[in-house]
């Protein structure tokens, strides 16, 4: 009997430890970074919030743009954003997909009905989006120069990466996911997606929105990318762009968080997960070349990795910790199949990853005539008439 008593109190005693560290687990004392309008320095600050009051809103995740730099650059960022999110739900943040343009092809999915199905409040106005400048220049493209990708609005969902759980909300407007939030008692708002100074600042449910509810809104400074563009002639890359954006919101005093440390602080970030992809811009793939003329000139970038080795080859094998060593944009001027992989310490600390290149042959001499520019003349006696 006393055995029994004893290992019932043991029993109960795991219980409560149990819980109680899942209770703590919940309180998080978020490190918001904004920065200083005329300093520029940093000004961080630790907001102590439970979770469950956290909602993250993702922000047109479209399985295709019309430029090919700036799709694969969203694929590059799915394998953290995936991890990112589980440990969110984890945390009873509830998490809402706010894809514009493309909402209606989830008519019927259970997380789009469930949103449907919540009374819309009326959205207060209750302060104003501080002003934001943004200064990082917006190309054609972000390619770069060259031949500019084709503008064409061929997105027609989520990126399939990207995973959807059950549980998950669609929204389609700034009254339904407010009215979702309002439901769940939730007070902070993270933002996660793209493009950070068009569609994640201005589309419905966006930022400069939900913002004037008076929630505390926060972007994952790690899970965004930027319209910008890009200049290898001056070193400029989209990753610059991205960090420019993130540092004009900050001056105006949206505050950001690294979402990847934040969960490594509470335990729920395993650091042998492997999530990073590096860089390449411009970036084609085998479906979808990157053309040129000449030449064109490859960066490769790491923007969260530190401490490591860009390795690369291009006669289409993959890369290990002897391949050539990345230390200057490469220029290539054939037709070409990149291989790129970061390692640390030899040892393999990203995805492998591959861009495709299309040298384009020599362009006929253009016409000394252009048909336009004739002079139509009619033989009438050469035509001919059919009488019915």
């Amino acid at each position: 009997m006393k055995r029994y008593i004893l290992l019932l109190s043991v029993i109960i005693l795991i219980g409560c430890t149990q819980n109680k560290m899942q209770t703590e687990t919940k309180k998080l004392n978020l490190s918001l970074e904004t920065r200083d309008p005329k300093t520029n320095q940093v000004i961080t600050k630790i907001e102590h919030v439970d979770a469950s009051k956290i909602g993250v809103i993702i922000i047109d995740p479209w399985n295709f743009h019309w430029c090919m730099t700036a799709c694969e650059r969203v694929s590059a960022m799915v394998p953290r954003w995936n991890r990112a999110v589980e440990v969110a739900r984890k945390l009873g943040m509830p998490i809402v997909w706010m894809p514009s343009d493309i909402v209606g092809v989830y008519s019927g999915y259970a997380q789009r009905e469930r949103t449907l199905g919540v009374k819309l409040q009326p959205v207060p106005h209750v302060r104003e989006m501080p002003p934001v400048i943004f200064t990082a220049k917006v190309g054609d493209c972000m390619c770069g120069p060259g031949i500019n990708c084709h503008v064409n609005f061929g997105w027609d969902r989520i990126n399939p990466d990207l995973f959807i759980a059950d549980e998950d909300l669609i929204a389609a407007t700034t009254d339904e996911v407010y009215s979702l939030f309002k439901e769940r008692g939730i007070t902070h708002i993270l933002y996660m997606g793209l493009h950070t100074n068009m569609c994640l600042f201005g589309k419905p449910g966006a930022l400069q929105f939900m913002w004037q509810t008076g929630m505390t809104c926060m972007i994952a400074i790690d899970i965004n990318d930027a319209n910008t563009h890009y200049n290898p002639a001056t070193g400029y890359t989209p990753d610059q762009g991205t960090q420019q954006t993130d540092e004009d919101l900050q001056r105006a005093g949206v505050p950001m968080i690294n979402v990847v440390k934040e969960w490594q602080k509470i335990g729920m970030w395993d650091d042998k997960w492997i999530v990073e992809t590096v860089r390449i811009v411009p970036w084609g793939k085998p479906k979808r070349p990157y053309f040129f003329e000449k030449s064109t000139t490859v960066t490769l970038t790491t923007p969260w990795l530190d401490d490591v080795n860009i390795r690369y080859t291009l006669d289409g094998s993959e890369p290990n910790k002897s391949s050539t060593l990345y230390e200057k944009p490469i220029i290539i001027s054939e037709t070409t199949t990149l291989h790129a992989a970061a390692f640390r310490d030899g040892r393999l600390v990203s995805i492998p990853t591959d861009a495709f290149f299309v040298h384009l042959p020599a362009q006929p001499p253009q016409p000394d005539v252009y048909l336009e520019a004739l002079n139509y003349i009619i033989n009438v006696s050469h035509l001919i008439y059919f009488a019915v």
